[in-house]
């Protein structure tokens, strides 16, 4: 018995040889998909039997959504989407999400031999929240090593969240050296973040006071990634972004350009989570 399907879909940059991983991570609800088409692009992917299915790109124009035919006749098995639903983190004086502060007193950040710079401790997402509740565990301590920008992507088992471990030590082989960063530590002044679910285009376009949750927006290729250990895909957690007023306390080091969480040439943080394995994957793009 044919059943007919249709997705929206947040994003555009869909593999045809590969789509399911993307349509997976990026299917969301009516809402988050004309939010999507207003930041850069959406699809929409309707079936026209069981596993064929047309594939829309979905654009506004400044008054409407305009839809053309990206594929046709796109063969897809067994597809079966659940929608991510895209919210906000925005600062607020009473959040219980953290970017900056003080490293929490029992979180041992790793190390590797072959790094050239240390991880620094980025921020906190609290599973008290219940946009966050799927995560599994109370606090999940975010940390990346800011200026290691030979990195493919890092992966962390957080089986235990206080002691993050890292599985893809070879991802920082060709790391450049930088003997200064060998044991230093920063800290960032806190912002705390409360969850919404407004979603306005122009409010968040160039707006580092809202960090993009539910489904990414890619500034470069679309990243996939799925769990070393088990081979699930991961979940698409937060985008930290740079942002110029969350400061370096004390003096800035001379490892540093700026005085503030920046990621690269001021880019974002994207992360991903898979509750069940707690894998953790980090990769900055800008």
């Amino acid at each position: 018995m044919f059943l007919k399907k249709k997705y929206y879909i947040a994003g555009w940059e869909i593999d045809a040889d590969n789509p399911t991983d993307f349509l997976v991570n990026h299917c969301t609800d009516k809402k988050g998909h004309e939010f999507f088409c207003q930041l850069q692009s959406g699809l929409i992917v309707e079936n026209t039997s069981n596993d064929i299915y047309t594939i829309y790109k979905c654009e506004f124009d400044g008054e409407e959504i305009i839809k053309e035919v990206k594929y046709e006749q796109l063969e897809i098995p067994n597809l079966n989407l659940n929608e991510n639903k895209i919210f906000l983190l925005k600062k607020d004086s009473k959040g219980i999400h953290n970017i900056g502060g003080k490293i929490p007193e029992n979180l041992i950040l790793p190390h590797y031999d072959n790094m050239k710079t240390p991880f620094q401790y980025i921020g906190t997402i609290s599973g008290g929240d219940p946009s966050f509740k799927w995560i599994g565990i109370d606090k999940l301590n975010i940390i990346y090593p800011l200026c290691e920008y030979g990195n493919n992507g890092i992966y962390l088992d957080y089986a235990n969240p206080n002691i993050p471990i890292i599985l893809n030590p070879e991802t920082f082989y060709d790391s450049s050296p930088n003997p200064e960063l060998d044991s230093n530590r920063i800290e960032f002044t806190q912002s705390l973040y409360s969850t919404t679910n407004k979603l306005v285009a122009e409010d968040f376009e160039d707006n580092n006071d809202l960090l993009l949750c539910g489904v990414p927006l890619w500034y470069q290729n679309p990243e996939m990634p799925r769990c070393p250990k088990t081979g699930e895909l991961l979940k698409f957690l937060c985008t930290i972004n740079s942002d110029p007023e969350i400061k370096i306390v004390g003096d800035r080091p001379n490892l540093l350009f700026d005085d503030y969480l920046i990621f690269g040439d001021v880019g974002h943080l994207f992360v991903f989570y898979q509750p069940d394995s707690k894998v953790l994957f980090l990769t900055a793009q800008w």
